[in-house]
């Protein structure tokens, strides 16, 4: 029976040290191929990812500002164009819609003024605020501007920015709403 083994074992051919060290070679090479494109694959995806959020954000801060300022009467922008003032012409309340950064997030707020006693007056509302994870990005915007016989408030240059940079993600030249409702100032 041994000697049936080592007869066998000496007829057949395995592989030779040079053909097993290529076929490393060969699978290193294909796997070093392989994991330098990852990282490519990697932040393609993330820019994608991070796009998508983009539009997201953007497309929602437009739907808030047109459902706040489709409203608006007696539209006054400020000197600086960083804010608009207006009657809500649902509650007829005085408002201010304005950027602000807190916390290291920029959002856009909302503050009421004339219902309230000024003692009294609640802390502005949020309208729109940036993810608070993920890909941090931040909303802008140059100026706003109001056409006040028209009842139309421009939002120029309406942006999407990752915090920290100046690049642009997504934009919008600008954003025109105009008031639905009738002319209805408060005294």
């Amino acid at each position: 029976m041994k000697e049936r083994l080592k007869k066998r074992l000496r007829e057949e051919r395995g592989f030779t040290l040079l053909e097993l060290l290529v076929s490393t070679f060969v699978l290193l090479l294909a796997t070093s191929i392989v994991a330098t494109g990852i990282p490519v694959a990697r932040n393609a995806i993330m820019r994608l990812v991070d796009t998508a959020n983009a539009r997201t954000l953007l497309s929602t801060t437009t739907t808030v500002l047109r459902d706040q300022l489709g409203f608006a009467n007696s539209i006054t922008p400020s000197g600086d164009g960083k804010s608009v003032t207006f009657i809500d012409g649902r509650t007829g309340s005085q408002s201010v819609i304005y950027l602000a950064k807190k916390d290291g997030y920029t959002d856009i707020y909302i503050q009421e003024f004339s219902t309230y006693p000024a003692d009294k007056r609640p802390e502005p509302r949020v309208l729109v605020t940036t993810p608070r994870t993920g890909a941090k990005m931040h909303i802008a915007f140059d100026t706003v501007a109001a056409d006040a016989s028209r009842k139309v408030i421009t939002v120029k240059n309406l942006m999407v920015m990752k915090e920290g940079q100046t690049e642009k993600i997504v934009e919008l030249d600008a954003l025109s709403v105009r008031s639905i409702q009738p002319q209805k100032d408060n005294p």
